[in-house]
């Protein structure tokens, strides 16, 4: 290896753990999940309004909301707690834990792809699909907040996933409704852009969209169709 190369690559990685670190990444929108939009073909005026319409609904990193349908399944101060920024305000509480603690591998939108995720093997969860693999119910069914804070607890060994059994119960109780909110966030997204694939549209070659196949989130019906998809995914969690 020439030596010029051996000094670039630990710069790299040294630059991406210093990052992970001093949370430099500080994005305050989800980003998309391109793979998903790029296999189902969606053209630029719905991806905009499914962003937006996703946004109406769960708010954004820095500033996460709970859909009518969750509010049974979720404590705002826990979620405001895990979300945002690092910083404190008062001695004793942290926030912005996911950043401090998980952000690094999972990265800020949960897609699995943090500043350190490329150094890893195996590569770190991607929680938008909702698959979680150490859980104590059935196979294509959601884990339970015990089997999320099981994880937490014990770590996951021959991983990067450390035990995190220190932490205050708080704070655990706080990353595991933010795990889940990622969650489920991640797979309304996907029900959502499978709807507009096969139900709306376009012309392929201009891209635009079809008369009677617009999605906007202005629109009253368009927010109440995701309302409902977030309620759906919001049952398969609740039993």
């Amino acid at each position: 290896m020439p030596t010029v190369y051996r000094q670039i690559v630990p710069c790299c990685v040294f630059a991406g753990l210093l990052a992970a670190v001093l949370g430099c990444d500080t994005s305050s929108q989800f980003a998309a999940d391109e793979l998903l939009l790029a296999s189902n073909r969606i053209v630029p005026a719905h991806r905009t309004a499914c962003e937006e319409l996703l946004a109406d609904q769960f708010g954004t990193p820095d500033e996460p909301r709970i859909p009518a349908s969750l509010d049974d399944m979720f404590d705002a101060q826990l979620l405001e707690l895990a979300a945002g920024e690092v910083i404190s305000h008062t001695e004793g509480v942290t926030h912005g834990l996911y950043r401090r603690h998980c952000a690094r591998c999972h990265g800020v939108t949960g897609d699995g792809r943090g500043p350190t995720a490329l150094y890893q093997h195996p590569y770190p969860r991607d929680y938008r699909r909702g698959v979680f693999k150490y859980k104590s119910t059935q196979r294509g069914a959601p884990p339970t907040d015990a089997d999320l804070h099981g994880v937490l607890e014990r770590g996951v060994a021959g991983t990067a996933m450390p035990s995190f059994a220190l932490l205050a119960q708080q704070e655990r109780d706080a990353l595991v409704q933010y795990v889940k909110y990622l969650a489920i966030r991640g797979q309304a997204e996907r029900a959502l852009v499978d709807y507009v694939a096969e139900e709306l549209e376009f012309d392929p070659q201009t891209g635009e969209v079809e008369a009677g196949s617009e999605l906007s989130a202005s629109s009253p019906d368009d927010q109440e169709l995701v309302a409902e998809i977030v309620a759906d995914v919001a049952d398969r969690w609740r039993s």
